[in-house]
């Protein structure tokens, strides 16, 4: 089965995305964290605590312990996880060894050193928390206690989340009852030690929070756990009875320990109109113009508009929506018309020669179903009488062509009619026949 350009695209947004977060994820540890002997949740935290302790860069344990999570995992529960999980892995344990080897001590200073254990604690959380956001979701994983969960949920019925903070919470903990020496060599002692488990709090708090900002920012289809507990409570009422509440009892909660989800994000369709709203058209930029769609074309829409010299204008698939330059796929002046991006002002449409143009709108949904592309053609704006009053010519003919006034406040003007009978009005847009657009 032949592969398509969109779906290679998607594919290769994904990685890049998985890459970039990894990276922050693990400068955030290179320059914040590590420096500081702060440690955190999960194996990374796991990893720290063998760092501090023994002098082994975090990225060996971090990839040997999860490299067992995984094997594991495979064998109790089968493939749940990935090959963007199992590349987010392999990318995080060399960066993690890789930034702490390359950031200058004089950024590290600068930046993590010098402005105290809480402030790093906060940023380096942050960055921690971006980074797994960004991973999860594309659909990867930096794996470690997300691995543990699962196969503990697979036995019993215990939310995910409050296995991963416990873990986290225990994580941070041992570390008080392991040696710790900082970047000097000096041994860190015990009151110290257990401030930085204080700060570990604050770090498995923050990531936290900004990955569930993250994600609520960047809703995804693998955003949505794959098993999920579901509480219900059973409602009765006597059969038959006018009152809808006689007899009424509900049962305690009933709780489906593991419940397969599964969730698609809807397809979109096409509008029934777009907008424009401009310098020049209609009441300035307070009127929206509606553009219907072509006849018999529910992605094709088309409008004729009036605008001056060096006239701005903005589209919308709702009004309000302000959409610009820069939203659409494509722009083609087909009426030597000086379409141009207005970077000084909003992106906005900029038309520098004024005259009767056409806007055409073509519309193309992705190959997935997620999301419209619109098109923009800029014609010359040709108005034509079709029908029996030019003798029956039904096409164009420039001939029955409308003459344009010289302005919006102007009224176009047709040729004299030939006979009587059916009469039509069409822009000429190339391409469609002159029912489209009549």
């Amino acid at each position: 089965m032949a592969v398509s350009s969109s779906t290679i695209l998607r594919g290769v947004k994904e990685y890049l995305l998985i890459t970039l977060g990894i990276v922050i994820y693990t400068v955030g540890w290179a320059i914040f964290l590590t420096p500081n002997n702060l440690i955190g949740g999960g194996v990374s935290g796991i990893s720290a605590i063998i760092q501090y302790a023994t002098g082994l860069k975090m990225g060996y344990s971090y990839f040997v312990i999860n490299t067992v999570l995984l094997i594991i995992s495979v064998i109790i529960i089968g493939p749940a996880f990935g090959a963007k999980t199992v590349y987010a892995i392999i990318l995080a344990s060399v960066c993690l060894n890789v930034f702490q080897s390359i950031i200058p001590e004089t950024i590290i200073q600068d930046f993590a050193l010098s402005n105290g254990k809480l402030m790093c604690s906060i940023i380096g959380g942050s960055m921690a928390g971006l980074g797994i956001g960004m991973s999860i979701s594309q659909g990867g994983s930096t794996g470690g206690t997300d691995i543990v969960a699962l196969i503990i949920t697979k036995f019993r019925n215990i939310s995910p989340g409050r296995i991963i903070l416990t873990m986290d919470v225990f994580i941070i903990a041992s570390s008080l009852l392991f040696p710790s020496f900082d970047v000097d060599g000096q041994r860190i002692p015990f009151d110290s030690k257990f401030s930085i488990a204080v700060y570990g709090m604050i770090i498995v708090t923050v990531c936290g929070h900004v990955v569930d900002l993250y994600l609520a920012a960047h809703p995804d289809e693998s955003t949505v756990p794959a098993v999920l507990p579901i509480y219900i409570r059973l409602r009765a009422v006597i059969n038959g009875s006018a009152d809808l509440h006689l007899g009424e009892t509900y049962s305690n909660f009933i709780t489906l320990p593991k419940v397969h989800a599964e969730y698609k994000a809807p397809d979109v369709t096409y509008p029934d109109n777009l907008f424009v709203i401009g310098s020049s058209i209609q009441n300035p930029w307070n009127d929206w113009k509606v553009v219907p769609h072509l006849s018999k074309s529910t992605s094709s829409y088309m409008t004729i508009i009036y605008v001056p010299d060096n006239a701005n204008f903005k589209w919308a698939v709702t009004k309000g929506s302000y959409l610009d330059y820069t939203n659409l796929r494509s722009v083609e002046d087909k009426a030597d018309a000086g379409v141009t991006c207005n970077t000084g002002d909003f992106n906005n449409i900029k038309v520098a020669k004024g005259g009767w143009y056409t806007l055409l709108f073509q519309a193309e949904i992705s190959a997935d179903g997620k999301k419209i592309f619109y098109d923009l053609t800029v014609y010359p704006a040709e108005v034509y009488l079709i029908g029996n009053v030019n003798n029956g010519v039904w096409e164009f003919n420039d001939s029955f062509k409308l003459t344009a006034p010289a302005d919006a406040s102007g009224q176009w003007v047709s040729p004299a009619f030939l006979a009587g009978g059916e009469l039509r009005a069409s822009v000429k847009i190339p391409g469609f026949a002159w029912y489209a657009s009549e």
